[in-house]
């Protein structure tokens, strides 16, 4: 299993550490069989500051409260 920690592209941005992890916890659930090995693990990017922002000022200016003519 060492092998597989090796096979990740080096400039993925993922630390060796976090797939040694990655790599155990799918050892131990039994989703990573004797002689397979991962192909690769690439970081998830995350929403800009920005968005996300703007995102939560639009939900928070939203009325939630249920009209009851309208059932």
């Amino acid at each position: 299993m060492g092998e597989s920690s090796e096979a990740v592209k080096i400039n993925s941005g993922v630390k060796m550490s976090t797939v040694a992890a990655i790599t155990a916890a799918l050892a131990v659930g039994g989703y990573l069989g004797e002689g397979q090995r991962i192909a690769g693990i690439r970081r998830k990017g995350g929403m800009s500051p920005w968005k996300k922002s703007g995102l939560v000022k639009h939900m928070l200016g939203r009325d939630l409260s249920i009209d009851p003519n309208s059932l």
